[in-house]
């Protein structure tokens, strides 16, 4: 009889526990040949006066090679021929600005074709006092 209640509590401690973490669990599976960041773990180090807090925290982008299972991928880093393996809650999607912008960067060839001028434009010059 004990043993029932156990299993049954073991059962709604882990409903009640999922209820909490699925809603923040996004379901995203990267194509194989996709680009992805990878989270770093940075840490802090006084004596070379970097602070973790100020580091990046993703590395990349890396190129997903294979599935070694269905949580974890193996990675090449664009020009380099080592690899990495990692799971998939520690990447996140690249976009490039383009696809982050739907389009409408301009390259330097559309300014040229479109007219515009970056020596008239005052978004690089300091602002005066």
């Amino acid at each position: 009889m004990k043993e029932i209640f156990e299993v049954n509590n073991l059962q709604k401690a882990s409903k009640d526990q999922g209820r909490y973490y699925n809603p923040r669990r996004r379901e995203w599976r990267p194509a194989q040949g996709s680009m992805v960041l990878l989270r770093q773990h940075q840490l802090s180090s006084a004596s070379e006066g970097f602070a973790a807090k100020l580091a990046p925290k993703f590395d990349g982008p890396y190129r997903v090679v294979r599935f070694i299972s269905p949580n974890v991928v193996r990675l090449a880093r664009v020009g380099e021929r080592r690899r990495r393996v990692a799971n998939l809650s520690q990447l996140k999607p690249f976009y490039t600005e383009e696809e982050e912008t739907g389009g409408t960067a301009l390259s330097r060839e559309t300014e040229k074709e479109e007219g515009f001028d970056r020596s008239k434009s005052n978004m690089d010059t300091p602002l005066e006092e």
